[in-house]
């Protein structure tokens, strides 16, 4: 449901899913986590939304195991 997200305007369908989703798992006390985060506008739209963290091309290309305490380090300043 995400990928409507990557569009401008964003498929209002996909926002209310995805608000249902964050919503439902937040009252469970879980922690929402969006993986394949493509664009600046599909972050901002899931940062809105609630979700607590996001993982994709956005933030970085994948790379070996040794570079995520590097790439921990840049996104904590």
């Amino acid at each position: 449901f995400t990928l409507g997200m990557q569009r401008d305007p964003a498929d209002p369908v996909d926002i209310k899913i995805v608000e249902g989703i964050v919503s439902l798992a937040h009252t469970l006390d879980l922690t929402v986590t969006v993986e394949g985060v493509e664009t600046g506008l599909q972050a901002e739209h899931l940062r809105v939304l609630g979700c607590d963290t996001a993982q994709g091309w956005y933030y970085a290309r994948p790379g070996p195991p040794e570079r995520l305490h590097a790439l921990s380090l840049v996104d904590a300043s």
